[in-house]
């Protein structure tokens, strides 16, 4: 799992975050980080949408 999250440009200190979210069945990995993540921000990967805090805040205000 972590070499598949690895696999779209992720550092080698911040796949398993991804990877842990996929495993753990997560709909949303909610990250700020974006010089390692903004990359996949409003992507899905393994199951996990990648969005930053703004667009989750947005999705559960319904807008």
């Amino acid at each position: 799992m972590v070499d598949s999250a690895a696999g779209h440009g992720l550092q080698n200190s911040d796949a398993p975050i991804l990877a842990a979210a996929a495993a753990a069945g997560a709909d949303l990995l909610v990250t700020g980080d974006r010089s390692n993540f903004g990359h996949l921000f409003g992507t899905e990967v393994g199951g996990v949408r990648v969005v930053s805090p703004a667009e989750a805040l947005e999705d559960l205000l319904g807008r």
